[in-house]
């Protein structure tokens, strides 16, 4: 199977995601060996190219972790996204492979083994210190050679604490730079 075959129904679901990206996650997923894990789901879009891929890949598992609470700043409150985010995962998930950790990322990650992510997409927080707890919190959770994507974080217009964290990870000895695509900077761990 080819991205070609899903790309209309992922690039029409609601999300952050550019084309290009959804792609990207889409292939990477196709040739995923473990687990992989997205730190902030929003409506499901990202797990969803997650899904799509693996179901044309080796069948790996996919967990989400987000809190399913959004602000509205109209309104002044949160509102829950769970309700649009398990309707694009129940027409997604053809396999039963995903699963949802409606927590905290801060406290999610004790949930999970080290060594056990194959690829890891950080899309959480994007202000203050939670780029970088997201990143120090799960990096022990990735395996040798796994994959860590970091979203929005090539415009310090948008997300100067992201942009920031990603200079600093460019210097970690743990992990080696791949590259960039749109807004995802691409890392595999050492």
């Amino acid at each position: 199977m080819t991205f070609e075959k899903h790309k209309h129904y992922l690039w029409s679901r609601s999300g952050w995601l550019l084309n290009e990206e959804a792609e990207l996650l889409y292939y990477l997923a196709t040739r995923a060996t473990g687990t992989m894990v997205e730190i902030g789901s929003f409506k499901g879009k990202s797990a969803c190219c997650f899904l799509r891929g693996t179901m044309d890949g080796s069948g790996q598992k996919v967990i989400s972790i987000d809190k399913m609470q959004r602000y509205n700043e109209y309104d002044m409150e949160y509102t829950s996204i769970l309700a649009e985010f398990k309707k694009n995962i129940k027409e997604c998930d053809r396999l039963g492979l995903s699963t949802l950790i409606m927590e905290d990322s801060n406290t999610s990650h004790v949930k999970i083994k080290d060594d056990s992510i194959y690829l890891l997409f950080i899309d959480g927080g994007h202000e203050g210190v939670q780029p970088k707890n997201d990143y120090e919190n799960y990096l022990p959770k990735v395996v040798k050679d796994g994959i860590v994507l970091f979203h929005d974080s090539t415009n310090p217009s948008e997300f100067v604490d992201v942009y920031n964290l990603i200079a600093a990870v460019k210097k970690d000895d743990r992990v080696e730079f791949l590259g960039q695509i749109r807004s995802i900077s691409i890392f595999k761990k050492r």
